[in-house]
């Protein structure tokens, strides 16, 4: 899917959760590419107060994609990252029209170790979470190991494949900071030493 930029808002739990559903929806769904709501979920998820970086939350957010859904980004646009405001639950799309919600089926984490990891890879993407310090935040190429700097948050992404590059394993990483940080907003981060915390939980939505 597009990388988006959630821009001054935290709301990296939201991009990678609908994020990750509307790539598995593509892949073993619908098969083609609609982009979903992240401001829907910002929005009405009130387990989230529309913004929050702490790793339960995570599983919140994919309770609610279970349970309630959320519509397309066409019906609901994204609209805190200029007004740094969270909104109100909408009741129907932009433009008047009804909203249609779209779930996921069920959910599940399946960060059981790096092999885990990657036969769930096989199924769709995951939603992740990472410690950031200073050099992630100033990352633009290559292969991630955190060498430097403080912790300054926490970042919601999603996993969308793995590889390796003379000799290191990777993680491929899309993030929600646009797509000039990074490998066209992608990130690689070294695999199987759960750098920055990628590979303590990470969630699979089925479809």
């Amino acid at each position: 899917m597009t990388v988006k930029n959630q821009v001054a808002y935290g709301s990296s739990w939201a991009f990678s959760a609908v994020g990750s559903l509307s790539d598995n929806l593509c892949i073993n769904g619908n098969k083609q590419k609609v982009e979903y709501s992240e401001q829907f979920q910002i929005s009405c998820d009130t387990a989230n107060n529309g913004c929050n970086a702490e790793s339960n939350y995570m599983e919140k957010s994919m309770w609610f994609l279970n349970k309630l859904g959320v519509p397309t980004e066409q019906c609901v646009s994204y609209k805190s990252g200029s007004n740094s405001l969270r909104g109100k639950c909408p009741s129907q799309c932009d433009y008047g029209t009804k909203l249609a919600l779209v779930k996921s089926k069920s959910y599940e984490n399946v960060c059981l170790g790096e092999e885990s990891i990657m036969n769930a890879l096989l199924l769709g993407t995951l939603q992740a979470t990472v410690t950031v310090y200073t050099d992630l935040a100033f990352y633009k190429s290559g292969i991630y190991q955190h060498k430097y700097g403080k912790v300054e948050g926490h970042q919601f992404l999603v996993i969308v494949g793995y590889g390796s590059e003379d000799g290191v394993n990777y993680w491929l990483v899309r993030n929600s900071w646009g797509t000039t940080w990074g490998e066209n907003g992608y990130l690689r981060i070294i695999r199987g030493l759960n750098e920055c915390g990628i590979e303590q939980e990470c969630y699979l939505q089925k479809v």
